[in-house]
This record gives C-alpha cells, sequence and structure tokens, in this order.
C-alpha cells in the first residue's frame, strides 16, 4: 500500500473510533443496574490479553483497570495490597479462610475478597465507561451493557511471551503457564460455578496468535459499533 493510502487508512481508523467515542458517552445504559459501558477481558495467561486491554482504553479514552483493580480492592477493604493480592484470581479450600485469619492477622478471606471484588468492579462500571481485564467480570456484570472479550493464542506463544517477559527458560515458563490456566479455571469454577472456557459466557473470542493486536482492536471496534452504535 503506498503513503497516501496508509494515511488515508489511518485517518479512517482514529475517525471510526472517535465517532464511537461520540455514541458511547459516558452515561448509564442499564436502567436496572446503573452500568456505563464496559468491556470485560477474559485472557489466557500469556495471551497479550492485557496489551489488548490497554489499546481498546487509549482508542475508546476508557478507564482500564487490571492490576488496579487489587489497590481499589485493598482501600475499600482497609488492607494492604499484599494481602488482597494474595486473593486476587486465586481459588482456595474450604480450609483456607480460617487458616489464613489464624495465620496472618488481618487477612480478609477469600469470600470477604470476593464479595469486595465483584462491588468495586460493579462500583466502577456505574461511575463511567471502563475495561474491565480478568476477575470473571464477565460472569457478574450485566451483558447488555458490555462486551465479553475472551482472549486466547497458542501455547507455545504464550510460553515464549511468559519466558521473555520474565526472563526465565522456556522449561520454567511453560510449568508457570500450566499453573496459571490450571489456577484461572479453578478460581472461575469456585466463585462463580462457570466454565472459563465456556463459549456462551463471551460475545467474541479473539486469538492474538494469528491476529496482531492493532487488527484485534479493529475486531473489537467492529463488535461495538454492532453492538450498541445501532441502539436506541
Amino acid at each position: 500500500m503506498c503513503p497516501a493510502k496508509n494515511v488515508h487508512a489511518l485517518v479512517e481508523h482514529q475517525a471510526r473510533w472517535s465517532l464511537l467515542r461520540g455514541l458511547l458517552e459516558d452515561r448509564p445504559v442499564c436502567a436496572e443496574t446503573g452500568e456505563h459501558h464496559w468491556v470485560s477481558i477474559s485472557r489466557q495467561t500469556g495471551s497479550g490479553g492485557s496489551l489488548l486491554a490497554l489499546a481498546i482504553g487509549e482508542q475508546l479514552g476508557w478507564r482500564v483497570m487490571d492490576r488496579e483493580l487489587v489497590g481499589e480492592i485493598a482501600r475499600a477493604m482497609h488492607r494492604s495490597e499484599p494481602l488482597v493480592a494474595a486473593h486476587d484470581e486465586h481459588a482456595s479450600g474450604p480450609l483456607d479462610d480460617y487458616l489464613s485469619y489464624l495465620i496472618v492477622p488481618g487477612d480478609p478471606g477469600q469470600t470477604r475478597f470476593l464479595e469486595e471484588m465483584v462491588s468495586t468492579i460493579r462500583g466502577l462500571v456505574r461511575e463511567g465507561n471502563v475495561v474491565v481485564v480478568g476477575r470473571g467480570a464477565n460472569w457478574f456484570l450485566d451483558p447488555r451493557c458490555g462486551l465479553r472479550l475472551r482472549i486466547v493464542a497458542p501455547f507455545e506463544q504464550r510460553v515464549g511471551a511468559v519466558a521473555d517477559r520474565l526472563g526465565i527458560r522456556r522449561e520454567e515458563a511453560a510449568r508457570q503457564v500450566r499453573e496459571l490456566d490450571a489456577e484461572q479455571r479453578a478460581f472461575i469454577r469456585q466463585s462463580f460455578g462457570r466454565d472459563v472456557d465456556d463459549p456462551l459466557g463471551y460475545d467474541v473470542v479473539i486469538n492474538l496468535g494469528t491476529l496482531p493486536i492493532e487488527a484485534a482492536t479493529g475486531v473489537v471496534l467492529a463488535a461495538l459499533e454492532r453492538r450498541f452504535a445501532s441502539a436506541p
């Protein structure tokens, strides 16, 4: 493609995002819940889902909540971030809450963490348009108000991404990816009684092994336009 066509395509792309931002202006869209528009991103470890969240947030001008959620929850619970982070996207056994309270003074426990996590995320989408990464948000937010994404990538690609990011051997990265995948499945199953890989829990599944971030943001744009731009 010649430079002039490249520039034209870029301008057209940015114009579409600007138009969509205007259509999805910052106002509640679900009267029953008071939720604004949102995008939830459930992502496999190392798939690039967090990078896609940042790209979507930048294009739409929306707040992106990923690791920041731990701080929000900790402040709401009046607990330190390390205490809260120990429960973030982790499953727990039947005695874990009791034992953790005895061993670690001030530990809120998994049940209390989940209650505050759900409350915090619901509060955020009532405040304004937001991109929520992980935490099973697609299972408890009102699907009429948002777009639910599942981001995947081939196992070997995810292992390579984790190895590069952490500076570790591929064997160790593969072990971590398997463990974190299992932890995510267990967290979703225990917290919401759902299968994280159930396609009916999502509106769009994106494979970042075949689509670059730029193309994936275009898919999200098209889905948001189709879903909400023509809504009354």
